[in-house]
């Protein structure tokens, strides 16, 4: 929950492309000395020169967790989406499903073995809190990847023969995070506006066909439609924005993979109550044109795609944004 506020703050200010989080289900992350919880931010050029700023972020935040404590209406709502994952689930292969469920054997009593690692059951306040608390920055490591550190690396490890730099944490800056500012750009987000609770399945009004066919055709684009057998209550919308100027010139292949950028970016800020609702969505160049691929519960999939569109046309970006997104593209041409 609060990885996704600090992507959104981080993300309105370039610092970040991703945020996530990571408990494993190893020994090396959960053993009889310590367990670890993992935040890992992907980080801008920008967001490198300011990373002192996004640390502190990430304790401010983990700070406004602590002041705001467990909160109930949160948990309500992840548990309730969890639960309709659960239970309108895709089917999976039988190898995955077996590997799952010898995982789940050692670690969850008989009852819990099919659904203990998707499912929240009970909300249990104390151990939360507990768990947030034990965030603190006395004891946390923190490991930066770049290429760009390698001058700060003077050191080898053996094993695998790669350079590496050590450093203390300067006392000033534990000092801060352990008694942060109120950071009042961080804030709890709204996880139920795309919630679904309709999941009933429409009625079969065409019959069943093998290949999609055209409801709409007109000047501006066509329309079609595919019904499945299926009997899961999702849609996928799939919209495919022609362009002949796609790959006129390497200056119009650039510029169009510059504007999936700086989508992606905007979009990742306004994700999170769609990515809460398991409503997934993806949005890629081609050959061809630009790809929004949207799935999801039907009920508010709809109303999502229009917040999506209205972010495509409405959005406005300054020369601060314009280079650093041209910046992030160029280290991903030459990576």
């Amino acid at each position: 929950m609060f990885s996704l506020s600090i992507g959104k703050y981080s993300s309105i200010t370039l610092w970040t492309i991703n945020v996530d989080f990571d408990i494993g289900d190893s020994q090396l992350y959960h053993n009889s000395s310590s367990s670890l919880f993992t935040l890992i931010l992907h980080l801008t050029r920008q967001g490198l020169k300011n990373l002192h700023s996004i640390i502190d972020t990430v304790f401010e935040a983990i700070n406004l967790l602590k002041r705001l404590g467990p909160l109930k209406r949160v948990y309500d709502d992840i548990q309730l989406a969890d639960l309709h994952a659960f239970l309108f689930q895709e089917k999976i292969d039988a190898i995955t499903y077996a590997d799952t469920i010898a995982r789940n054997l050692r670690k969850y009593p008989s009852l819990f073995v099919l659904f203990g690692h998707n499912l929240h059951l009970q909300f249990e306040p104390v151990s939360i809190f507990k768990t947030i608390n034990a965030l603190d920055p006395q004891t946390c490591n923190i490991m930066l990847i770049s290429q760009l550190c390698l001058p700060y690396c003077d050191q080898i490890e053996p094993w695998f023969n790669l350079k590496y730099g050590q450093f203390d944490i300067p006392n000033n800056w534990i000092s801060y995070w352990l008694y942060p500012n109120i950071n009042h750009e961080l804030t709890i987000p709204d996880s139920s506006q795309y919630l679904a609770i309709d999941f009933s399945i429409k009625p079969f009004d065409i019959p069943s066909t093998e290949i999609p066919i055209t409801l709409l055709e007109a000047e501006f684009g066509t329309l079609w439609y595919f019904r499945n057998q299926g009997t899961l209550p999702k849609a996928f919308f799939y919209l495919h924005f022609l362009s002949p100027y796609m790959n006129l010139t390497p200056q119009h292949s650039c510029l169009f993979d510059f504007y999936t950028l700086i989508l992606n970016s905007l979009l990742r800020a306004h994700a999170y109550p769609g990515k809460a609702s398991h409503i997934s969505i993806h949005f890629l160049s081609t050959d061809t044109g630009l790809i929004l691929k949207l799935t999801g519960f039907n009920q508010h999939l709809a109303k999502y795609l229009e917040t999506i569109l209205k972010i495509m046309y409405n959005f406005q970006i300054n020369e601060e944004n314009t280079t650093a997104w041209k910046q992030e593209l160029k280290d991903e041409y030459f990576k």
